[in-house]
């Protein structure tokens, strides 16, 4: 999700502000990778107490792919990606 959240911004953004705007999203970017390897460790150890840890690794990640599906859609619907 980096690259694409620093290509993504790269456009979106004037010159003049581009240095901040690709700090920022690269600074939410990678707190956001810390926060998903908390809330996958959480997931796995929540469904390990009713199955395997092999199937609990496997059924958690269809609650982040879920809400990566629905941020799709939303900002392919809603996001308007075109600078005025």
């Amino acid at each position: 999700t980096f690259v694409c959240n620093q290509a993504w911004s790269s456009h979106m953004f004037a010159k003049e502000i581009i240095g901040v705007a690709n700090a920022t999203s690269a600074g939410w970017g990678n707190l956001g990778g810390g926060i998903t390897n908390i809330f996958m460790s959480a997931l796995w150890n929540g469904f390990k107490t009713v199955t395997d840890s092999e199937t609990a690794w496997r059924v958690s990640f269809i609650i982040p792919a879920t809400i990566v599906l629905i941020c799709s859609l939303a900002t392919l619907l809603i996001a308007d990606d075109c600078p005025k």
